[in-house]
């Protein structure tokens, strides 16, 4: 594993789509605790605690805050893009 820009790099093939299975623990390997788990009818679940740092790269009201973009890039390495909604604008 290789901590690169934030994102934590696994020796698997990315190309594929990954399971959710995978996903959950590329995401806990990368926070280094038990964040998430993957329940029994295949969901991710669990609490993402985003503490009470409410800064944002942009003033934009709205606006993604803290380390939230890190923490969805580790639960979904395979993806390349980021569709965002609900809001004008984001600092990625």
């Amino acid at each position: 594993m290789v901590l690169k820009n934030g994102i934590l790099k696994q020796s698997t093939n990315l190309s594929r789509s990954m399971e959710n299975k995978e996903r959950v623990d590329h995401y806990n390997n990368w926070l280094g605790q038990r964040g998430l788990h993957c329940g029994d009818d295949n969901r991710i679940v669990g609490t993402i605690y985003l503490g009470n740092n409410y800064a944002k790269k942009n003033d934009y009201y709205g606006g993604y805050q803290g380390n939230y973009l890190k923490r969805i890039r580790n639960l979904f390495p395979d993806k390349k893009n980021i569709l965002h909604l609900y809001a004008g604008q984001c600092s990625i």
